[in-house]
């Protein structure tokens, strides 16, 4: 319910003053300072994260500039603050997006301008066809796309399977049958956080590997009910279910404080976005001898993308004007967003990097990002903030509830699809 009004007080913000932002935007500051100035938003708070946003800000103070950041902890209290910044006539000059619904709702809401009133420049033709779609809507380019992520990996402790002498499961019945074995050590078999962005992330990935693309994209783009009861869903279901008997998940907030389970030796594996391997290596993990990074069970051959595009405000001062031009330039500078994602663990959203700078785990994944029918999209880019939320509030309730079955949840995802069809 908190969520919900949350989501309807940015959306109010921003219909109210979308009048305000245009005023903002004819209106330049007449100020004579020559210092580009960014002020970031953004809603990066692990320690691999906040290492990949300084090379950013490193480059910006290089280049003359003037560095100042926002952070807040999750993406919903991310867009309050910019809504709230807007409507009090002080907008950040650039915010952190999820590429797709969101750049088009936000778009629709006159709150963000095209790069094309920007820039002199065309960008488009240097970005990924994954990356740039993800940032366009009504044929502009919306935003700047930093970085193409996965969401389909499984972050293995490699000393504990070695200790174990297991081999890392490349199925879910695999890791069924070896979790006895692992908490009969000690140790838990699988970490997950207990934040809805963790279990929905987990539920997608599983959905693409049991229930394979047809499925999953029928279950995220399909209002109908009918493939819910599928021998494919319903098998997707089973193996939720049975996770949860396994899964290590107290005190375990959000995603990272599940990476940090794995880190240290507690649990075995963890299914998260290639953003996990960032904190990995920050604390000085080294891939293939303390971790190991693959697809997730039974979802080898997937690659679930979702993309980070960086948007720009409407903004008054001569200052901040420079400062976006300065930022975007820096953002689609090849060498730069290469650092940026070796670091940040993702796939550089620009066409022309080396691919030899590039870790093992993200080159392994390359391939299947260059075949559309590997690609499945991340229910972020899919579907509206709405319909994700309610789907997502779905599951997380059956997760945190061990007394409802798999044939409550259908119901409920039933439900919750059919509501939509009547919204």
């Amino acid at each position: 319910m908190i969520k919900s009004i949350l989501i309807f007080g940015i959306l109010l913000v921003f219909i109210v003053h979308g009048e305000s932002r245009e005023n903002i935007h004819d209106k330049p500051d007449t100020s004579t300072s020559i210092h580009p100035a960014m002020n970031f938003l953004h809603f990066w708070i692990s320690d691999g994260e906040l290492q990949a946003l300084d090379i950013l800000k490193q480059e910006f103070i290089k280049k003359g500039g003037k560095w100042h950041h926002v952070v807040t902890k999750d993406y919903q209290l991310m867009k309050m603050e910019a809504s709230i910044r807007s409507s009090k006539g002080f907008p950040v000059s650039a915010m952190l997006l999820l590429g797709g619904m969101d750049i088009k709702n936000i778009t629709k809401l006159n709150y963000i301008q095209p790069i094309n009133k920007i820039i002199d420049y065309k960008a488009e033709d240097l970005l990924h066809p994954v990356a740039l779609n993800a940032s366009m809507y009504n044929k502009q380019m919306m935003g700047i796309p930093l970085s193409i992520h996965n969401e389909n990996w499984a972050w293995h402790n490699l000393h504990i399977y070695e200790q174990l002498n297991l081999s890392l499961p490349k199925t879910w019945d695999e890791f069924f049958l070896q979790a006895p074995l692992i908490v009969q050590k000690g140790y838990a078999p699988i970490a997950v956080g207990q934040d809805a962005f963790s279990v929905r992330i987990l539920f997608s990935v599983l959905l693409a590997g049991i229930g394979g693309k047809d499925t999953y994209n029928q279950f995220f783009l399909s209002s109908s009910r009918e493939g819910l009861d599928s021998i494919k869903f319903q098998k997707t279901l089973s193996a939720f279910s049975k996770i949860r008997e396994y899964a290590f998940t107290r005190k375990l907030n959000i995603w990272s404080d599940a990476t940090k389970e794995v880190i240290n030796n507690r649990a075995a594996m963890q299914i998260m976005g290639d953003w996990a391997k960032a904190d990995f290596l920050a604390e000085g993990k080294i891939i293939g001898k303390d971790f190991q990074c693959k697809p997730a069970p039974s979802a080898n051959k997937y690659f679930l993308a979702a993309v980070d595009v960086i948007s720009f405000s409407y903004v008054k001062s001569n200052a901040e004007r420079l400062g976006q031009k300065l930022f975007i330039d820096i953002l689609l500078d090849n060498k730069i967003q290469t650092k940026f994602n070796i670091v940040k663990g993702a796939t550089p959203a620009i066409r022309t990097f080396d691919i030899h700078k590039l870790d093992s785990c993200i080159q392994s994944r390359l391939p299947q990002l260059e075949n559309s029918q590997n690609i499945i999209y991340s229910p972020r880019l899919l579907i509206s903030e709405k319909k994700l939320f309610h789907l997502q509030k779905a599951i997380v309730d059956f997760w945190r509830d061990t007394n409802m079955s798999t044939t409550d949840l259908t119901r409920n995802l039933k439900e919750v699809l059919q509501n939509s069809v009547s919204n």
